[in-house]
């Protein structure tokens, strides 16, 4: 996904939120990219408890920080995918 005023985001991708509300400031992981958008997913324990939360964000509700070193295997796979689609479309473009 890329507009104007937010960079191409993968999955993989860590990202802040941005858009003021309770989100404002937390780091996600991103687990999946749209058209729309972004889902991704914050983790964290509470009480002992391991949780994980999604989340959908929209362009203009967060900034992309950097990549995550280690990564699940189906959330490595999909950026392995959506990178090699970028590189397609890049190429197709060129021509």
């Amino acid at each position: 996904m890329a507009t104007e005023t937010t960079a191409v985001v993968h999955p993989g991708d860590i990202i802040q939120g941005t858009d003021g509300t309770e989100r404002h400031g937390h780091f996600y992981l991103v687990t999946e990219c749209h058209r729309w958008g972004v889902g991704a997913v914050s983790r964290f324990n509470h009480n002992g408890i391991d949780h994980e939360v999604y989340h959908r964000f929209h362009p203009g509700q967060f900034v992309v920080v950097g990549t995550a070193y280690i990564l699940p295997p189906e959330i490595a796979q999909a950026r392995k995918d959506s990178l090699k689609h970028a590189a397609e479309v890049a190429r197709e473009t060129k021509q």
